[in-house]
């Protein structure tokens, strides 16, 4: 994989770049293998969070010590938390430059009163036929939602709660509004509202494969990766070219030992990680 190729897929500099090679982390290759994938997708996540580059070179030195055939990667999550990068390992985080542990992370508990996919159901309920009155009414209803919806996108960068307040009178004026739905999930799992979040992202009727797609993110981060690997498979099966839903299916598959399947997400996630970036240029 040519340089500028990386540093375009993953947001890396050429610093970064030289140092991952130098420290002996990453080789200098054009066919890298599922942990340098891995490594390279990990950094630019840290990257993207606006991580100095100088705290993610001191807090990979500090992990290389620990990887080994035993350790990978795979096994653990990094993120980044009051500016410095912690190791997530199960529910407990700790400084890869102490070994010091934080305190225990909390795992939300989903109460069961959440509505479920809808593509669970076999059929789904359907809407009366309007009449032309109700048929204007509901067109001028669905208008005004759109417009709170274009309002909250607008908001998200410098008042997330206002964004939040637009998008769900979106959902209220028309709740089959996708778009409002999946950034009204986001929001609230950024905020940390796990739960609020998980019933936005299940009480619908309209399956797409984004909305799949970040639930399974919500339940990794909440510590249930079996139900995220169905919601990521229920991703592909709405949109199988999506590189991401392979990709993370490849690490859970990795993780849970189940190798064969973990390749053969990886090589799908690469397959169409190419056909992204021609299709791009």
């Amino acid at each position: 994989m040519a340089e500028f190729e990386l540093k375009r897929r993953y947001g890396l500099s050429t610093a970064t770049l030289r140092f991952l090679e130098t420290s002996g982390l990453l080789r200098r290759s054009d066919d890298y293998d599922f942990r340098e994938l891995l490594l390279l997708r990990t950094v630019g996540a840290l990257r993207a969070a606006q991580l100095p580059t100088r705290t993610i070179h001191r807090a990979l030195r500090h992990l290389k010590p620990w990887l080994s055939e035993q350790n990978p990667l795979s096994r653990v999550s990094l993120q980044a938390s009051d500016r410095q990068i912690m190791v997530r390992d199960g529910r407990f985080l700790w400084d890869p430059g102490s070994g010091q542990y934080a305190l225990p992370l909390e795992i939300d508990v989903v109460e069961s009163h959440i509505l479920p996919m809808a593509k669970r159901s076999k059929t789904p309920k359907s809407r009366p036929e309007p009449t032309p009155k109700s048929r204007q009414s509901t067109s001028k209803s669905i208008d005004t939602a759109h417009a709170h919806y274009l309002r909250g996108a607008d908001l998200e960068e410098d008042d997330a709660a206002a964004a939040r307040a637009a998008y769900e009178a979106c959902l209220k004026g028309d709740c089959t509004h996708m778009h409002a739905r999946i950034n009204l999930g986001r929001l609230l799992h950024m905020q940390g509202k796990h739960r609020e979040a998980e019933s936005i992202y299940r009480d619908t009727n309209e399956p797409d494969a984004v909305l799949f797609f970040n639930l399974g993110v919500l339940l990794e981060d909440q510590g249930r990766p079996e139900e995220a690997m169905t919601a990521y498979k229920d991703a592909l099966i709405h949109d199988p070219g999506l590189a991401d839903a392979h990709f993370n299916l490849a690490l859970l598959h990795e993780r849970a030992g189940q190798t064969q399947a973990a390749f053969r997400h990886l090589l799908a996630y690469r397959r169409f990680s190419v056909i992204h970036a021609s299709r791009r240029r």
